[in-house]
């Protein structure tokens, strides 16, 4: 299964968060085209849990702010519905919580003209697994990191790629019978849809 490991590994994100120019925290403004209402379909299964495991295809329906604020904290949106289908290896997954608001965590590269990409956090990202038939339900929730991966397309405008989700990212239990791991993973690879041009200024 293609995947982006939602979204590198351990040693990759440190270096991504050591990349937040000094330019950056200058706030240049990101304008987003045609923003709003988008899709986030994940390029094969999602993989949910670590101790049990089930794997879904999943399509994250997003609201993007035209308007952003290139500065850590600054908010890119919302996901405000989650669609998840063909899962294998549990009962089901529920996702909770919604909307999970969406917000900067760190430039990749250097605002305005030489950006990589985006990692930002997706806020309490909930999501409960059940396995065996329904007898055990485990409860996640917490921040999961992902990276916006930013292709250059000349004087300060990118286009997006790929949506991922960090591999290293691993929520908290919330809840659930003492057979659940007490975090539960979330892996996956998302392509955007409409594809989004962002100018920095």
């Amino acid at each position: 299964m293609s995947k982006l490991k939602l979204l590198f590994g351990a040693a990759l994100a440190l270096m991504a968060f050591a990349a937040v120019s000094t330019s950056a925290s200058a706030a240049y403004t990101a304008e987003i085209s045609p923003a709003g209402e988008i899709e986030g379909i994940s390029n094969g299964r999602v993989t949910f849990g670590s101790g049990p495991e089930i794997e879904c295809n999943l399509t994250l329906y997003s609201n993007l702010n035209s308007s952003v604020s290139v500065e850590v904290g600054a908010s890119l949106g919302s996901v405000t519905e989650v669609e998840i289908e063909e899962c294998e290896g549990g009962s089901g997954v529920v996702v909770l919580n919604l909307p999970w608001s969406l917000t900067i965590a760190a430039i990749l590269g250097t605002a305005p003209d030489n950006m990589t990409g985006l990692l930002f956090d997706i806020n309490n990202a909930s999501f409960n697994l059940s396995v065996f038939e329904g007898i055990v339900n485990c409860l996640y929730q917490g921040t999961a990191g992902a990276l916006l991966a930013a292709v250059d397309t000349g004087t300060n405008t990118y286009s997006t790629g790929n949506i991922e989700v960090l591999e290293e990212i691993q929520l908290p239990k919330h809840s659930g019978s003492f057979l659940c791991p007490g975090e539960g993973g979330l892996e996956g690879e998302f392509s955007v849809e409409p594809s989004q041009s962002i100018t920095v200024r």
